[in-house]
This record gives structure tokens, sequence and C-alpha cells, in this order.
């Protein structure tokens, strides 16, 4: 494997943790709104 592609493998696996901690940001968030019965409406 060269370096550029190793760099390219990283970047790869660098981008799909945080397209996944993203995600497990927003599902948090909805379930913390869920139990506090807050809405999208509130200031």
């Amino acid at each position: 494997m060269t370096a550029s592609a190793s760099a390219e493998s990283d970047i790869g696996e660098v981008a799909a943790a945080v397209a996944a901690l993203s995600a497990a940001v927003d599902h948090l968030g909805a379930a913390i709104r869920d139990l506090t019965g807050m809405t999208e409406e509130a200031p």
C-alpha cells in the first residue's frame, strides 16, 4: 500500500466515524427530547 492510498483509507475511516458520531448525536438528541417532552417549537 502506498502512502497516499493509506492516507485516503484513513480519511475514509475518519469520515465514516464522523458520520456515525453525528448520527448517534442526532439519535441521542431525539431521545432526550422524547424523554423531556420538549418539542421543536420550544425556544
